[in-house]
């Protein structure tokens, strides 16, 4: 295959990268980093394009091959950016500016525009040092609920990488070494390569904006859109997970369940958007006082639960005190209105010989019910907590 008919290939499947990040980007504008994928086919397309033109035409040396290495460079450092804007939120279009700049200024220099092998022995590492990079990144995540969508382009940028040096090699250490090949069967094997490397990272680009977006709505499904807790269907899901974690490696499980004391006269002097605004408002104040690996689920109306792990006894009914007094001291404050807030908490630990989760929480809904009939705006703990 002649290099005219590989460089249009290559051409045509970045080009469909970068509409394929358009399009995906439409349909998800809140997927940020689709924009720094974007870019980077739009660089890699410029940098074939270039390529294109320079075989018909005879370009001046600081359009080709200087415009479309500092294209091609900076795709891979928009690659990069992208994945640091979807894994940390930050994109790295400074990485990306000082790429191409610098790798066009650079073949300003003679011997740099004259050497091939300099060429690559300059670009081929910077290459490989972007994509390792952005691989090592991913594949730190890939524990998290999302990390199952980065496989694919781990493997896929450490597959290139491990190529895109190894060819370099052979044509530093001279192919005429290496007589199972020829130099223009490597050249094409690297062409035939940014083909597929193309082609493959839209695949694995689509793969991790389609579980993101799964994921999204998956949460969007289990929790609670006015506090932000989980609801009742995910209860099920992370109880029954956290139940069988704790029974295998011999942990606590403790609920803390609290609602809102004298709730419904909230509602009828002050009405119902201000009793929405005083549940946002105690659950903003409750989450504060968690651990982060605590989970909170709103059970409906004005009830909420805790479920708390690896704690004794004593530690979940000082963290329900500590939830208890927090909301006490801090008032509902919304223009001229203060309104003053208590819960009322109940406390359950799992107990040896229990198997259910649910019945672990009907005991704490159990002690909270005790602590509404004993005065309100008081913890209660089950009598199994006095034996942890």
């Amino acid at each position: 295959m002649d290099l005219h008919t590989l460089l249009v290939c290559t051409a045509l499947v970045s080009f469909i990268m970068m509409l394929t990040m358009a399009a995906l980007y439409i349909a998800s504008r809140n997927e940020s980093y689709l924009i720094d994928w974007l870019v980077c086919g739009a660089l890699f397309f410029a940098s074939n394009l270039s390529g294109i033109l320079a075989t018909n035409v005879d370009f001046p040396s600081f359009f080709h091959p200087a415009f479309a290495n500092a294209c091609y460079l900076a795709g891979h450092a928009a690659l990069f950016s992208g994945v640091s804007k979807c894994l940390y939120n930050r994109s790295m279009w400074g990485v990306v500016l000082i790429v191409f700049v610098g790798i066009f200024v650079m073949h300003f220099v003679p011997a740099m525009n004259e050497s091939i092998e300099l060429r690559i022995v300059v670009l081929y590492p910077m290459i490989a040092a972007l994509d390792i990079s952005a691989m090592l990144a991913l594949w730190k995540h890939r524990n998290e609920e999302a990390g199952k969508a980065y496989y694919l382009l781990i493997i896929l940028l450490f597959i290139f990488s491990a190529q895109q040096l190894f060819r370099g090699y052979l044509l530093l250490t001279g192919i005429e070494n290496t007589p199972w090949i020829e130099k223009h069967q490597l050249l094409n094997i690297g062409s035939l390569a940014v083909i597929a490397f193309y082609f493959l990272l839209t695949i694995a680009f689509s793969v991790v904006v389609t579980w993101r977006k799964e994921l999204a709505l998956r949460e969007y499904s289990l929790t609670d859109h006015l506090t932000g807790w989980y609801n009742r269907k995910a209860l099920e899901v992370f109880a029954n997970k956290e139940l069988k974690r704790c029974i295998r490696n011999d942990t606590q499980l403790a609920f803390i369940v609290f609602d809102i004391d004298h709730f419904k006269s909230v509602n009828d002097q002050f009405g119902h958007i201000l009793g929405d605004k005083a549940i946002a408002h105690v659950t903003a104040i409750a989450k504060q006082q968690l651990r982060e690996y605590d989970q909170y689920f709103r059970l409906g109306g004005e009830e909420f639960a805790v479920l708390v792990s690896h704690i004794s006894g004593q530690d979940v009914e000082l963290l329900a005190q500590r939830i208890r007094k927090s909301v006490a001291k801090t008032p509902l404050i919304l223009d001229d209105e203060t309104v003053y807030l208590t819960v009322s908490v109940g406390v359950a630990m799992l107990n040896p010989q229990e198997t259910s989760w649910q019945t672990v929480l009907k005991r704490a809904d159990d002690a909270l019910y005790r602590s509404k009939h004993q005065g309100r705006n008081q913890v209660t703990s089950c009598g199994d907590l006095a034996k942890i």
